[in-house]
């Protein structure tokens, strides 16, 4: 993740709940074995954002 999403992250949370998500083996994630397939990181992903990690949106 590059430091320009950091800051527009930092302003969308002033606002809202924000989530910031680095894949491993980048930005400040631990190292991850490469080459990496889509369905690694879309298995992470899935697996940090089930509840009860994050409240669902209210409406």
């Amino acid at each position: 993740m590059s430091v320009d999403y950091l800051n527009i992250h930092n302003r969308v949370a002033e606002l809202t709940t924000s989530v910031l998500y680095d894949r491993a083996g980048t930005g400040w994630s631990y190292p991850a074995e490469l080459p990496r397939t889509a369905a690694e990181v879309t298995d992470e992903l899935a697996n940090c954002s089930t509840p009860p990690a994050f409240p669902a949106p209210t409406c």
